[in-house]
């Protein structure tokens, strides 16, 4: 009589590896779906495997499949489970046999591949300390330096660490050192340093920049009337007037701190300072420009 595959109870696999019907390399040992991926329907291809494959191949299946899987594990534990909730399909004493020949093979094969984990992690520990590890797969904060030590920008440095945290996030170690912070904290901590330190090395080089530029500058201009007062004008040229919906005065603050700072002086004969321009061309700092009495008005312009 044949065994109604739909009956069986599913359990999640987390990791899998399914071959479709024009892409099998080997029919005996892969798992085919017809069709779209469903987990129910990936259950039932692999119970049909439990059930009907020689035990024989058993090992070879069991072999196969994990070579195709990041967490075998994960898979094998996903796999003993289905065997388990479905326990009364094994109702014969050859399907008795069966059962323990795979529950057998399940663990000698989990006890194989956590042997070989700890023997590629201690051969790893010689050169970095490990955060964590899965079989092959190695998270280690140590190893991540040494490789961002060599890149020359911080953008290139950036986006490997955020490679890292996204590759640990979707594929989370089997064992990992818990007397440290988790290995995506880690990598988040070196982001932040190395965004800070780019920050900081920018405003020296932007100040050293500005220095330089403010001693070899001889202004030839010089205004005779309040400098909050003349820079206003500057204001209102290029927020409270405008001509067909433009401003009067197109121009950056930055730039226009710039033109003044290279032509202006004030009326003492001093240079005008950048940051007192940038102020008073600030919408946010009303505070700092004249009082409406005291404003030179140039707002008669019609537009």
């Amino acid at each position: 009589m044949d065994f109604d595959y739909d009956t069986i109870k599913t359990v999640p696999f987390q990791d899998y590896s399914v071959a479709t019907q024009g892409n099998i390399k080997n029919n005996l040992l892969e798992i085919t779906i017809d069709g779209e991926f469903s987990s129910s329907e990936y259950c039932k291809q692999i119970f049909k495997k439990v059930r009907t494959i020689g035990l024989s191949e058993l090992v070879d299946f069991l072999d196969y499949q994990c070579a195709q899987l990041r967490s075998p594990i994960s898979w094998l534990n996903s796999l003993e489970k289905l065997i388990s909730v479905n326990m009364a399909s094994f109702n014969t004493e050859d399907l008795l046999h069966r059962h323990s020949k795979w529950v057998g093979e399940i663990i000698s094969k989990r006890h194989d591949l956590k042997a070989e984990s700890v023997q590629h992690a201690r051969a790893q520990k010689t050169k970095h300390f490990l955060n964590g590890y899965s079989g092959d797969k190695v998270y280690s904060i140590d190893a991540v330096k040494e490789k961002i030590e060599v890149m020359e920008t911080a953008e290139e440095k950036v986006l490997y660490l955020k490679a890292q945290i996204k590759d640990y996030r979707q594929n989370p170690p089997e064992y990992e050192y818990t007397l440290k912070p988790k290995f995506d904290q880690l990598c988040k901590l070196e982001i932040d340093d190395i965004l800070d330190s780019e920050e900081l090395l920018n405003k020296v080089k932007a100040k050293k920049a500005t220095q330089k530029k403010t001693a070899a500058v001889d202004p030839k201009g010089q205004i005779l009337c309040n400098t909050n007062a003349f820079l206003d004008m500057f204001f209102q040229m290029m927020n409270d007037l405008s001509i067909d919906g433009d401003p009067l005065l197109k121009i950056t603050p930055v730039d226009l701190a710039s033109m003044i700072c290279e032509n202006i002086k004030d009326k003492d004969g001093y240079p005008i300072s950048r940051a007192t321009i940038l102020t008073i061309l600030d919408p946010n700092r009303p505070d700092k420009r004249p009082k409406p009495h005291k404003r030179y008005k140039i707002n008669d312009i019609d537009g």
